[in-house]
């Protein structure tokens, strides 16, 4: 089984519109900044039949250290939050 490690700050997929293409708001330019990023770092990457994927999400500074400790190393419990970071790829 082929392996890659990325590390890298995901980035939620803005809804964008036709407007963004002159526009460039921020958010929209941030997820195409942090896509190039990926990509570059990836580089050429083929699929297999199986896909593990395993994001390390940054906690939030505003968490007091008994929450952090509690959720180290635990999976995401957000359906919401799993399909944006899945959207990635």
């Amino acid at each position: 089984m082929n392996s890659i490690m990325v590390k890298i700050n995901p980035v939620a997929k803005p809804r964008m519109t036709q407007r963004d293409k002159w526009d460039k708001r921020p958010c929209v330019m941030k997820y195409w900044a942090f896509k190039e990023e990926l990509l570059l770092k990836a580089g050429r990457f083929e699929l297999g039949d199986r896909l593990d994927i395993k994001f390390y999400i940054k906690m939030p500074k505003s968490w007091n250290e008994k929450r952090k400790n509690a959720l180290i190393c635990s999976p995401i419990n957000k359906n919401q939050t799993k399909i944006i970071l899945k959207k990635v790829f």
